[in-house]
């Protein structure tokens, strides 16, 4: 290959590397204006590393165009972020090796940090999408998370010295199967509990009641217990990002260790279960599932295939279907949902106690569908929506990240507002103006609720970076 054309090929690479992609947004605050913090990411590379920068974003509630921006602000090691009201919970990296620390931050302090390492009750959190959680409880005092089981101190079968209690002779090389592809290290997860209100010595309370066999995830506060999804370990664990079709349970376990199956099985079928979202604390349940090996296919199924969505409003209740997985083939009609292929779910995705937003794939686009637990209905808000993906859903606003083979990606702003015509007749339009009932249907009390195309807004030159010229279609 010529110089030339090596070249113009390292330059292309740089050039593609200017361009950092938004990975989320969050509504900090409601004024006359809206307060948005946003979060990208970016390749640097000078030192060949993945950075991320923070700008905080300034949006007039009347219309939704841009008035401010920040300058970027590079974030240190943090790896994973929860909210619970005013507090921000954050998992950071420390400079020691294997050194985390779990901080909580009032607006304007930081009010507690714990080091990990120095209080040794477990491994290290888990920050992935899979299995990792990290909830407020609902009084905040304490921090609900997921982290790899402490392993038992071993040394060679020739050590000379004293052999502390616990520790074992030999088995410092003996093979832990892990979960693998960008999952190394992950082996055997637990559910842990932190005392906010303990700080020397610290307190982790490691819940007992999960089988063997199992490993558990994506925990949640729910009905003075807590809610999650296991996965089977056998025959083998490796192989569980991008996979939807590992052999999974939902679980509910209380504080006194009492384990209990909400969901299992489907018929004699097992399932796959691969996000929970809850409606609030002591709320509605939902969550995505397929079944594995159905109708007759080879066993477990294809890695990534339609989910139905499915809810529970109570413990002891029954679980019930909202949204089915079979669904019409795509046809390249983007009013009509050709089934749920769930993604991951903004950390905030609920309209109400009866509707969620999710983003989701129909055909090659990703489009934000509406899920109406009480009507059970899925619809495709998909008018000037392809490439939106859900990013945060407060008070009546919903922000999103949106991006196209030819856009780079930028954060968009929508509005929420009640359906104001009768949701039965096909032939009206949409209406800027939203009212409370149904004009075309006076003795409709439902809420209605749809994406305000209307008032959608790009903030692509505000929080956007431009294509460069070279890499323009």
């Amino acid at each position: 290959m010529s110089s030339n054309y090596i070249k113009l090929a390292c330059e292309a690479y740089r050039e593609s590397h200017r361009i950092p992609s938004l990975t989320s947004a969050r509504i900090e605050s409601i004024t006359d204006v809206l307060n948005v913090s946003t979060l990208w990411s970016q390749t640097n590379v000078g030192s060949y590393k993945q950075i991320k920068f923070t700008r905080t974003a300034t949006i007039a509630k009347e219309n939704l165009a841009g008035v401010n921006l920040s300058r970027p602000l590079q974030l240190g090691a943090e790896e994973y972020v929860t909210h619970h009201g005013a507090l921000r919970g954050v998992v950071r990296t420390g400079e020691e090796k294997d050194q985390q620390l779990l901080e909580v931050w009032e607006p304007g302090f930081l009010r507690q940090a714990f080091n990990l390492k120095d209080i040794d009750a477990h491994g290290k959190i888990y920050t992935d999408g899979d299995f990792g959680s990290l909830e407020f409880s609902p009084d905040s005092s304490k921090l609900l998370y997921v982290a790899e089981k402490k392993v038992a101190k071993t040394l060679p079968f020739l050590h000379q010295g004293v052999v502390a209690e616990g520790t074992t002779l030999g088995h410092q090389f003996d093979f832990r199967q892990d979960w693998g592809e960008q999952m190394v290290g992950k082996i055997d997860p637990v559910v842990a509990l932190l005392d906010l209100e303990s700080v020397q010595p610290a307190t982790i309370k490691i819940l007992e009641g999960i089988p063997e066999g199992w490993s558990p995830g994506l925990v949640r506060f729910w009905k003075s217990g807590i809610v999650g999804v296991a996965y089977r370990t056998t025959p083998r664990k490796l192989g569980k990002i991008y996979c939807t079709n590992r052999p999974a349970i939902l679980f509910f376990l209380d504080f006194q260790g009492n384990f209990t199956q909400l969901r299992s099985k489907d018929g004699d079928k097992e399932l796959g279960i691969v996000s929970i979202t809850l409606s609030s604390e002591s709320g509605r349940l939902v969550w995505f599932e397929r079944t594995l090996g159905q109708d007759g296919g080879l066993y477990p199924g294809a890695h990534r295939s339609t989910d139905r969505v499915m809810a529970l409003d109570s413990r002891d209740g029954e679980p019930y279907q909202i949204f089915s997985e079979k669904q019409p083939a795509f046809t390249g009609d983007l009013s009509v949902c050709c089934g749920i292929y769930s993604g991951g779910l903004a950390e905030r995705c609920w309209v109400d106690e009866d509707t969620l937003l999710i983003s989701c794939a129909q055909g090659s686009s990703l489009v934000p569908v509406e899920i109406n637990c009480k009507a059970k209905t899925a619809k495709v808000l998909a008018t000037g929506n392809e490439g939106v993906d859900i990013l945060d859903v407060h008070a009546g606003f919903v922000l999103g990240s949106k991006s196209g083979p030819t856009t780079t990606s930028h954060l968009v702003v929508a509005s929420l507002g009640p359906f104001p015509l009768d949701p039965c007749r096909s032939d009206q339009s949409l209406n800027p103006q939203f009212s409370r009932s149904c004009p075309g249907n006076p003795s409709c009390t439902q809420h209605h609720l749809v994406l305000r195309i209307v008032t959608l807004h790009t903030l692509l030159l505000l929080l956007g970076p431009k294509m460069p010229p070279m890499l323009r279609l």
